[in-house]
This record gives structure tokens, sequence and C-alpha cells, in this order.
């Protein structure tokens, strides 16, 4: 809970959630009885029970309250993708960035309140495809600090604390897709407010993972909206020439200047950055 504070008091966010920890599934379930809550976060092991066991007592008293599971090294990991858990929401992997927890947090609230900001606000959405756990439960963290520090940048130093407010609840929702078909549901359903897609190249398309499909998608994207944002992303530095013919912006997955250059892309393509006139030239 004090790592969750200071997270948002350093993001200059406001109304950090209070955390409440129980050591057995018994435990949760009072809580869940007696209060209301927004999120579930649960390790593997609950006590003498698992996650399958937790989700299936959600689903009982709870069934509205999203369930996240976290591992802490890959052999959890690999166990709890194979159980194939219904009603889990998300998964993620520890790995030693406290920033987490929040990501967490703001990766479900942006997918709950997406439908009625976007319809109520006109509140703008960026799409990020990736199904490797590792990597987005190191890059989402990165991803949503770098967007709130964006959001803050463009706010006048005029603005008073209201407005500041409103702005940072009216930034753009961050929503993670794992395979094509999440993606272009997404688009599809938001393509008039989509401010960019960030993609990997390799994810799962009809069930199989295709070598391509980022390739396929930034395509698809490209040819409905001509002048979307798109960013490939890839561990594989051959995917860059292709996506460059395709007009695409291409950073390398383990670069160091990886954030750096996620920095500049939201600077530049999805107007974060300064207002630029250009001409044909």
């Amino acid at each position: 809970g004090e790592l969750l504070f200071a997270e948002y008091l350093e993001l200059n966010l406001r109304y950090a959630p209070r955390v409440k920890r129980a050591s057995t599934m018994e435990d949760a379930i009072q809580l869940l009885r007696n209060e209301r809550f927004d999120l579930v976060i649960s390790m593997p092991r609950i006590g003498e029970e698992g996650l399958e066991d937790l989700a299936a007592a959600l689903q009982e008293h709870a069934a509205n309250v999203p369930l996240v599971a976290l591992a802490y090294n890959t052999r959890e990991l690999r166990q709890i993708v194979e159980a194939e858990i219904e009603g889990l929401s998300r998964v993620f992997v520890w790995q030693g960035d406290q920033r987490l927890f929040t990501a967490m947090i703001k990766c479900v609230e942006d997918a709950r309140n997406v439908e009625h900001d976007v319809g109520i606000a006109g509140v703008q959405v960026i799409i990020l495809i990736e199904d490797s756990i590792r990597f987005y439960s190191s890059y989402l963290p990165m991803l949503y600090t770098e967007l709130v520090k964006q959001t803050q940048r463009l706010m006048s130093e005029t603005a008073n604390r209201l407005q500041k407010l409103l702005r940072m609840r009216a930034r753009p929702k961050l929503l993670l897709a794992t395979t094509w078909e999440e993606g272009m549901d997404l688009f599809e359903r938001y393509q008039g407010q989509v401010l960019g897609v960030i993609t990997d190249v390799a994810f799962p398309r009809g069930g199989v993972k295709d070598p391509q499909a980022g390739h396929l998608f930034a395509a698809a994207v490209k040819n409905a909206v001509p002048d979307m944002a798109v960013l490939l992303q890839s561990t594989e530095a051959s995917n860059q020439q292709r996506a460059e013919e395709a007009g695409v912006r291409f950073v390398h997955k383990r670069s160091p200047q990886l954030m750096a250059e996620v920095r500049g892309f939201m600077r530049d393509s999805m107007g974060f950055g300064d207002f630029v006139f250009r001409d044909s030239n």
C-alpha cells in the first residue's frame, strides 16, 4: 500500500486506492462480503487453495470484481497460463519494478471505463498488442508512467488545479490486447478515437502464433486510417525494413533506447509534442 501511494504521489495522481490483504481465501471472501472492492490481485497460492478455487469463489460471491494473477517466477507463470482459469482477467509477472502495481490497476481501470469515457467525453485510446506476459509486465509500467508525464506536459502553466485534474482524468486510455482478434475488435470499436497503435510483430492470429501478424495488422490499420500513428516492436531487427517501407515506425524491443524511442513516437506521431506545420517537403 505504501509503495502504491508513493507511486501515485510521484506521478501527481489523486485518490490512490486503499489496499487490504487477505492471507486465506476465506478471509478474502469475508472481506468481499462486508465491503466493496474494485479489484482482486492474487498470488498463485492463497493459503491451502489455488487460483482456480479463488476464481470460482469470486464468481459465486463477487462476479463483477475482476481477478488479476501475479506470478513470481517462470514456473508459477507457466502453471497459471496452462491452467486456463475461467474468470481470470489478466496475468502479470513480478520483475522487481514497484510500478507494476499501478500498471495493473490502470490496465483494469482503462478496460472497464473506456466504453463510458469514450461515449460520454470522447476520450482517446491507445492500443497495445503484445502477447508476452513477461514483456508487457515490464513494459506497461514504463508506458503508463510515460503517458502520465506526456499528458502533464500538455497542461498549460496557467491551468488551475481543477483543469489539471480534469485533464489527467481525460488522459488517453491504454488498452492491452494479446491476439489479432482482440486488437482488431478494439480498433474497429474505437476507430474514431484511436490515437495510435503500438504492436508486436509475432502474436496469435486465428489461434496460431503468426510471425507476420504485426505487419498485417499495421497494413489493415493504415488502410482504414492512412495517417494513423503505428509503432512496430520486435526482437528481430529484420522487421525494420519492411516496417519503414510501409510507413510504420519501428523499434527493437531489446534496445537500451526503447523508452526514448517510444517517447519520441508519442511526441511526434501522437500529438503530445509541439504543433508542427509541414509542407510537401
